[in-house]
């Protein structure tokens, strides 16, 4: 696989040639990165005052759920008592 990256400074035409790649079968994914809204890195998640994107969101769930230190049960069980033990210390 070959990663190719096109920088340019007007956003209108990054999207028109964002919606042509994705015309293209041969072409597997596209990324666009928006230098104003760097992605957060992993020290970053909780910064105050700028919130997560939705490529963030996504990111953070990917990882979640490959995560190999809770499965998803684990984590709703972890999650019940965490809320169990709230109520009662409220």
């Amino acid at each position: 696989m070959t990663t190719i990256t096109i920088e340019t400074e007007n956003a209108t035409i990054a999207k028109k040639l964002v919606g042509f790649l994705k015309t293209i079968s041969s072409i597997h994914s596209i990324t666009v990165h928006n230098d104003s809204e760097k992605p957060l890195s992993a020290t970053d998640w909780v910064k105050i005052g700028r919130p997560a994107t939705d490529e963030e969101h996504e990111q953070m769930l990917n990882e979640a759920e490959v995560s190999p230190y809770m499965s998803a049960k684990d984590a709703e069980q972890f999650s019940k008592e965490l809320i169990e033990k709230w109520s009662r210390e409220k």
